[in-house]
């Protein structure tokens, strides 16, 4: 039964005596408990941001700030730190595992005869060796309590997740990020296959209700009549909050006010295009100067034709005419010496003054224009979420590369090659 309290407040409420007798006889009737479903629910990403813009700062400021709070505090002490540390035992296991791995490719090794295409026997002979070392690192990983760094990838990555979708429901934005990244996708498709739209019909504009008018329209509509004939209402729809998935819960109107000044409105997207190529920069440069620790490459055997070649740029050795036998310089020490370990000389800077850059790094930078064309039209208030969070990543790497450096794997020892003495003396 409703309090005494609750029924003087309620008959001294203007808004209730507007409304029919039955509607303010059924408000003074007992209704259940309120569920917890019915309250709404507050996530962290969005507590997070609610913190800071409660603090007084303005949207543009506050979400670089929940980025570097949450990338530069959060993530670093549970995934990035200690994945450098690991990083830097596993690549000492990298020369064990592989050595592991060639001892099981020569026990396990045998004629393929049902393989037809010689590609495919090379390719099945890679992924066998490949997934040999994979278990081999993973054994070794479990010896010294190594975690996956699968693991700790994926609670960043879900960590970033989290807080874009909290910032796009603060935007107003019904649909989610993968909706709104393949959206040029579905526009693409609807461009080439066009179909007749049905006509639409015309519906004529309704009235604007007020609260007390809609609340009566919501009670009408739960209305029921036992066998007595007496009616009842339903007054739990009357505080029915919106469901967690809807963006009406958490659209913030300030996001439309508090932007940059070129870009006013942040549940829009930027029209100068200048978050967008932010991001691309950003991305880009965490691609090219990536620094990641591989195993110990092969020595390519050199063939005939590139072997004469070689030997013709070997600069010839002559003795000195005073016949002074002193210290070799380093032309002479490279010479005379084999090449590092896995060591190439076709690293050449990309672009005259950046690293160089794989075969690998290029497809992700062609990936990425693909993806940066496909979330042009996401809100500015994601961007401005991602671009600190990628710099402070990209900060992060840098610190730890030269705090934790990865030392190079055990390789083997560089031997003197025996060149043929000429008898021959220049004069």
């Amino acid at each position: 039964m409703a309090s005494p309290l609750l029924i003087l407040h309620s008959l001294r409420s203007p808004t209730l005596l507007r409304c029919p007798r039955r509607l303010r006889a059924s408000a003074l009737q007992p209704s259940a408990a309120r569920s917890f479903s019915a309250s709404q629910p507050l996530s962290p990403p969005i507590a997070v941001l609610d913190s800071l813009h409660g603090l007084g700062l303005p949207w543009y400021a506050a979400l670089p700030t929940a980025a570097v709070l949450v990338r530069g505090v959060l993530i670093y002490f549970v995934c990035t730190l200690p994945a450098q540390k690991d990083a830097r035992v596993r690549n000492q296991l990298l020369p064990l595992a592989a050595a592991h791995s060639m001892l099981h490719e020569r026990l396990q090794r045998g004629p393929r005869n049902d393989i037809p295409f010689p590609w495919l026997k090379k390719f099945e002979f890679e992924f066998r060796r490949w997934r040999v070392q994979r278990r081999t690192l993973e054994r070794f990983g479990q010896q010294f309590k190594l975690t996956s760094p699968w693991k700790r990838s994926m609670i960043n990555f879900f960590t970033l997740i989290s807080f874009t979708e909290a910032v796009r429901l603060k935007c107003g934005s019904s649909e989610g990020l993968l909706s709104v990244v393949l959206s040029p996708l579905e526009w693409i498709r609807n461009a080439l296959i066009r179909k007749p739209s049905p006509p639409t019909p015309v519906v004529a504009p309704q009235p604007k209700m007020s609260h007390d008018e809609d609340m009566a329209q919501r009670l009408e509509l739960t209305a029921t009549t036992d066998e007595a004939g007496k009616v009842s209402y339903d007054l739990s729809t009357l505080n029915a909050t919106p469901g967690a998935g809807e963006a009406s819960a958490y659209f913030d109107p300030s996001m439309q006010t508090e932007g940059l000044n070129w870009c006013i409105d942040l549940t829009a997207s930027d029209s100068t295009f200048v978050l967008p190529i932010l991001l691309w920069l950003s991305v880009s440069a965490n691609i090219i100067f990536q620094r990641t620790a591989s195993p110990p490459k092969k020595v390519a055997v050199p063939t005939k034709a590139k072997a004469h070649d070689t030997a013709s740029q070997i600069p010839e050795l002559k003795p000195d005419k005073t016949f002074d036998t002193g210290a070799l310089s380093p032309e002479a020490l490279n010479t005379l010496t084999a090449p590092a370990y896995g060591s190439s000389n076709s690293d050449k800077r990309f672009l005259g003054y950046l690293p160089p850059v794989t075969n690998l790094q290029r497809i992700q930078l062609c990936i990425v224009l693909v993806i940066l064309a496909a979330i042009l039209k996401i809100p500015a208030a994601i961007f401005l979420y991602w671009i600190p969070s990628l710099a402070v990543g990209a900060v992060q790497r840098r610190w730890l590369a030269a705090k934790f450096p990865l030392r190079p794997p055990i390789q083997p020892c560089r031997r003197p090659l025996r060149f043929r003495v000429k008898k021959a003396w220049s004069n």
